[in-house]
């Protein structure tokens, strides 16, 4: 019985390890994807003026749904990738993170990738979810409460933001509110290994 459960465990780590991999290289391939596209025609091909709405969005972690109220969004540049359109590419060189930023959020999506969970970069409160898987945000669960970190987001025309960390917090899953709250330029948050909190790290505008 022992061995069996050993050689079970041995098995599912190498699954999850062999699934790291791949989304790695699939978020490479789409990061170089997005390193293409340079020229001002191609870019407004894919520029989208929204309209103030209300969406359904979905908890992470929670079957529940609720409704928010987006703000206009003036302009957000898009470009296809894999069929998908990303915002840009968010980095955390605290832990070597480089990943594509979707658009829009699911939980099908947030398998593969950081989604915008709410919000957008123009308009401020620009909230971004990952798994805790190894290769999205799950050494946020190493970090420490009182630890300033630097993440810096590119967007599709190359323009950098650089963000400075000003809050470390952990919320429960059914704290939505809470997690929309405040005017922070930037959030990124994960579950908890245990998936029981959110650790939730809250960004103001550097440069």
């Amino acid at each position: 019985m022992s061995l069996t459960c050993l050689v079970g465990g041995i098995c599912f780590g190498a699954v999850h390890v062999y699934q790291d991999i791949q989304r790695v290289r699939a978020n490479n391939e789409i990061i170089a994807s997005m390193g293409e596209v340079t020229d001002d025609s191609n870019m407004g091909d894919n520029e989208n003026v929204a309209e103030g709405n209300v969406t359904e969005v979905t908890s992470v972690g929670d079957t529940s749904t609720f409704k928010v109220v987006e703000e206009p969004v003036v302009e957000k540049s898009l470009v296809p990738a894999d069929g998908r359109e990303y915002i840009g590419v968010i980095e955390v060189d605290r832990f070597g993170i480089k990943l594509p930023v979707l658009s829009t959020y699911t939980d099908a999506d947030m398998k593969t990738t950081p989604c915008v969970y709410h919000g957008t970069r123009e308009n401020g409160n620009l909230v971004i979810v990952g798994h805790n898987y190894d290769s999205q945000f799950g050494d946020f669960n190493l970090l420490g409460k009182d630890e300033v970190i630097t993440a810096k987001l590119t967007m599709l025309d190359g323009t950098e933001y650089v963000y400075e960390s000003k809050l470390i917090e952990n919320l429960n899953p059914d704290q939505i509110d809470e997690m929309l709250a405040g005017q922070w330029d930037m959030t990124l948050f994960t579950c908890s290994y245990s998936g029981e909190k959110r650790i939730t790290i809250r960004f103001d505008l550097k440069r």
